[in-house]
């Protein structure tokens, strides 16, 4: 499957070509500014609920789940030569309850680097099948693009790409599933894309490493979700490319075995 980003000449419009079996379909994106809900499941057992969106007045990208706690992750444009995330509280008093500062900010890094010509993964969330979360009463807002959960022994990536409108420039995901997505400002665009992925030995031992993590804290001291499913999620190290992940589990069952 491939896509590339396209811009129309008459109308400013951005759109993104997507390319399965041979096949390609045009898809005109809204914006600038949009907002979508992704989540990995199905309503009453699923991940957290993703809000990603932008403002319609400038470049920037939200990525938030209020199932996973309260931070957010935001993407600023250029901003002295470089444009690059921020992972905050979004309220100084959400920072002293956790951290016993009033300073929101708790991490920041640049914006990766693209993988071909005019596209960017910006941000990834990796959700492992073995921790889905059953959520009794739940009513998830209407408008969610739910993606299928996987098996225990696969996760579900959901990709945040930016997207630079040039002609017929093609970026690769194995098994992805473009969601869909918005154009910014800055006349780049957001494309939403969910891929699955089998894990590793090494992988799977790593999130079982994570998780023991989480079940060893204090719950006044972590960032749990509060609404929903209570998820958590730990922000992992950069990869070579500047790419983040934040791996989403369910902090409180006994890992899988």
């Amino acid at each position: 499957m491939g896509a590339d980003s396209r811009q129309g000449l008459d109308d400013g419009a951005v759109s993104i070509t997507v390319i399965q079996d041979g096949r390609s379909q045009v898809k005109k994106l809204v914006g600038p500014g949009g907002t979508m809900r992704v989540a990995v499941g199905r309503p009453g057992r699923r991940s957290g609920i993703w809000r990603i969106w932008a403002p319609s007045n400038k470049p920037e990208v939200y990525v938030k789940s209020s199932d996973v706690g309260e931070l957010k992750l935001s993407l600023h444009g250029e901003q002295d030569g470089r444009s690059h995330w921020h992972y905050a509280f979004e309220h100084a008093e959400q920072a002293i309850k956790h951290t016993g500062s009033p300073k929101r900010w708790l991490d920041d890094w640049d914006r990766p680097e693209p993988i071909s010509p005019g596209w960017t993964p910006a941000f990834r969330v990796q959700i492992p099948g073995a921790y889905m979360t059953n959520v009794p009463g739940d009513v998830p807002p209407e408008d969610v693009l739910w993606v299928t959960a996987p098996s225990d022994d696969e996760s579900i990536s959901i990709w945040i790409f930016i997207a630079s409108p040039t002609p017929a420039e093609q970026a690769f995901l194995v098994d992805a599933t473009p969601l869909g997505g918005f154009s910014l400002t800055s006349g780049e665009a957001v494309v939403v894309m969910a891929a699955l992925n089998t894990l590793t030995d090494e992988e799977s031992s790593l999130i079982r490493r994570a998780h023991d993590s989480i079940l060893q804290m204090d719950p006044a001291d972590f960032d749990f979700g509060t609404d929903g499913a209570q998820r958590a999620g730990i922000l992992m190290e950069n990869d070579q490319s500047g790419l983040r992940t934040l791996l989403e589990v369910a902090p409180y069952p006994e890992p899988p075995q």
